[in-house]
């Protein structure tokens, strides 16, 4: 039976399934509503009902709603449609209720003992398109439950619940050293549990969030799973050593597990599986062996899984199926056997980093002319020396970095932070079907090869963090699906190619931290889709073009850290997307363009260490969103404008060493966001708002010695 496919990803089909049932039909609604979907019904959950068959369903009542959609699927029922070549809508099953005020509904006459997922969606009238819920799933009960429907609020806890709390903090503070923990406020203490560093309770004082990265060494005691009001459990980054206690897996509540990035040993406990509400479970970068327990298949909540970063064995459990999953990360394991294919739908997954391949192509070795393109790569590129490089060479259809179709052509190749050093081979441009190349963060030497510009389905290329030589060639700018060129911090040199203009559909273009020269091309500003622009930290000179202006979509531009010259260009100002602007630490010149208040978005605007003269435009004090304003060491006149008081949620002032005069504005005081601010080197008067008296880092005129406003 083919495994069935994560019902997250065909969403949005649903609405196609329920528009087929109703077409043709007359569509009818008051003036008053909306009739497609409005905002989605929340809270949907499912129970098992009263009698053998039954599911309640249970949603959020959704305002403006006159008709419910609820639909239902089998995993099995899926499964067989799939199998036998047939659409799964036609084994979706939906119905359509008018909206007289319930928030439940019971769907009887299903199968005991089998595995369904439930949606619920809103619309405005029976026709309309849906609006639809998350994915709520269930196995069925095969028996009458006797606790049907919603559960009942938990009782108030008692005195002795809440000492046991206590207890169970006491036992993680004495095994994991708490004494020698970075911050250990108030923990054992008589204080109530919610003061206790990194603890907080709901209003019933039981513990329901333990958040602690503090350097934490040890173990993790079993008390824990007595915290049976826990929602979230966030252990990350610490030195923590020893097993994951069997005991967590008592915690009814538990939404979120986050024990990554420390030292544990030993095998993922089954009991695990038990987490009938966990969402995400984040065990990556242990030292955890064993088997990855077929009981996490139970977890029918769980969106998030990161296993990645162990020393997993064994085959990935094919009952590992959960519809909602949108994140699993398994790479960097020892894991054996195919990825189950239902899998491949995972929204957000690293496959790639593993030696396994997906079991529909278990069979399909990598064709021979790919193979040879990577075994130039193996060769140039000391392929033997490389941290992973399972599979490599040999006759597995599944090499480590390497996806590859049912046909067997390599699609993708990803060997990023993976020792990889050498050169880049120009077979590589052989690899026709190649639609992602990701090299970064290795040691590569030598030049790119202008070949990779005859990738034409290429869509992501990244060679940065390596120590590249050489000029960037202009056949990358044959690359017309490309999306994200990522070259910076290399060693290149030359100019940047004007040819990279024919790169219609580029997002992202990075290449700071190299030695390129010259001016920045004009022919940029045709990148009519570019959101990122960073060309920083190079020794680019000439002006900024006028022409970057015409970057619709740009969210940001870093061009910092150059030998830039000339007036900042007041066509920066149409940026309307723009969020982070950054050009400071150039030699510009002129003032600074009062357009500059048009970018509504902008959250950072960093231009100081520049020639800028004139005064500060009262149009930056309509930058409602900015949080960090960096003005500082150019030859700035006149005063500080009274509108600056108006960015409420700025963080960062940086004025100093400039020619300020007069007094600071009184209105300043209203930034009760600032955390850091800088004046001095300049010639101000007065006093300073009183609110900044007490923020941990200022810079204070001391020649000036400014007080500060009573």
């Amino acid at each position: 039976m083919m495994v069935m496919k994560r019902l997250t990803a065909v969403v949005a089909f649903v609405a196609a399934a329920l528009a087929i049932v109703a077409a043709g039909a007359a569509t009818a609604m008051a003036q008053d509503h909306w009739q497609d979907g409005g905002p989605p019904p929340s809270g949907t959950q499912v129970f098992n009902g009263a009698n053998p068959g039954e599911v309640v369903i249970s949603w959020r009542a959704v305002d403006g709603a006159n008709y419910y959609h609820i639909g239902w699927i089998a995993y099995d029922d899926y499964d067989a449609a799939t199998a036998a070549g047939r659409d799964w809508r036609d084994a979706f099953t939906s119905v359509d209720l008018a909206n007289r005020g319930q928030t439940t509904h019971t769907v009887a006459r299903l199968t005991p003992g089998i595995d369904y997922a439930f949606i619920v969606g809103s619309s405005g009238s029976r026709y309309g398109t849906p609006t639809w819920s998350d994915w709520a799933t269930l196995r069925l009960a095969a028996a009458p439950d006797t606790t049907s429907g919603p559960p009942s609020p938990a009782p108030t806890p008692t005195a002795e619940a809440a000492a046991g709390d206590r207890a169970a903090l006491e036992a993680l503070y004495h095994a994991a050293d708490g004494a020698n923990w970075r911050n250990s406020a108030n923990w054992l203490s008589d204080a109530p549990l919610g003061e206790w560093h990194g603890v907080t309770t709901d209003s019933s004082g039981r513990v329901s969030e333990l958040h602690i990265a503090n350097s934490l060494t040890g173990t993790i005691p079993a008390e824990l799973g007595n915290l049976i009001n826990l929602e979230v459990l966030v252990f990350q980054n610490n030195q923590l050593t020893g097993t994951i206690p069997a005991e967590l897996g008592n915690l009814p509540r538990l939404r979120s597990l986050d024990l990554g990035g420390n030292r544990l040993t030993g095998a993922i406990p089954p009991e695990l599986g038990n987490l009938a509400n966990l969402q995400a479970m984040w065990l990556f970068g242990n030292r955890l062996t064993g088997e990855i327990p077929a009981e996490l298949g139970n977890l029918f909540s769980l969106r998030d899984l990161r296993l990645n970063g162990n020393q997993l064995t064994g085959e990935i459990p094919p009952k590992l199926r959960l519809a909602p999953l949108q994140y699993l990360y398994i790479g960097h394991n020892q894991l054996t056997g195919c990825i189950p294919t239902a899998l491949q739908y995972v929204r957000h997954q690293d496959f790639i980093f593993t030696a396994i391949p997906l079991c529909d192509r278990a069979a399909v070795k990598i064709a021979a002319a790919d193979r040879e393109a990577l075994a130039a790569l193996y060769e140039a590129a000391n392929g033997a020396h490389w941290r992973h490089n399972g599979n490599w060479l040999t006759d597995a259809p599944k090499w480590y970095g390497v996806d590859s179709d049912s046909n067997g052509n390599v699609v993708r190749l990803a060997l990023n932070d993976n020792q990889v050093s050498g050169t880049i081979p120009p077979e590589l441009g052989n690899l026709a079907n190649l639609t992602w190349l990701s090299l970064r963060e290795n040691q590569l030497t030598g030049v790119i090869p202008p070949e990779l510009g005859n990738l034409a389905n290429l869509t992501r290329l990244s060679l940065g963090g390596n120590q590249l030589m050489g000029v960037i060639p202009p056949e990358l700018g044959n690359l017309a699906n490309l999306r994200y060129l990522r070259l910076g911090e290399n060693q290149l040199t030359g100019v940047i190619p004007p040819e990279l203009d024919n790169l219609a559909n580029l997002e992202y273009l990075t290449l700071q931290y190299n030695q390129l020269t010259g001016e920045i091309p004009p022919e940029l500003g045709n990148l009519a889709n570019l959101e990122s622009l960073a060309i920083d930290n190079n020794q680019l000179t000439g002006e900024i073009p006028s022409e970057l202006g015409n970057l619709a979509k740009l969210e940001k531009l870093q061009i910092y850290y150059n030998r830039l010259t000339g007036e900042i260009p007041s066509e920066l100002g149409n940026l309307a997307n723009l969020e982070s602007l950054a050009i400071d630490n150039n030699q510009l010149t002129g003032e600074i363009p009062s357009e500059l208040g048009n970018l509504a978005k902008l959250k950072k605007l960093q231009i100081y260490h520049n020639q800028l003269t004139g005064v500060i435009p009262s149009e930056l004090g309509n930058l409602a969103n900015l949080r960090d304003l960096g003005l500082g060491h150019n030859q700035l006149t006149g005063a500080i404008p009274l509108e600056l008081g108006n960015l409420i949620n700025l963080q960062y002032l940086g004025l100093e060493y400039n020619r300020l005069t007069g007094a600071i504005p009184p209105e300043l005081g209203n930034l009760i966001n600032l955390r850091q601010w800088g004046i001095k080197g300049n010639q101000l008067t007065g006093c300073i708002p009183a609110i900044w008296q007490n923020l941990p880092n200022n810079d204070n005129d001391a020649d000036q010695d400014l007080p500060f406003c009573e």
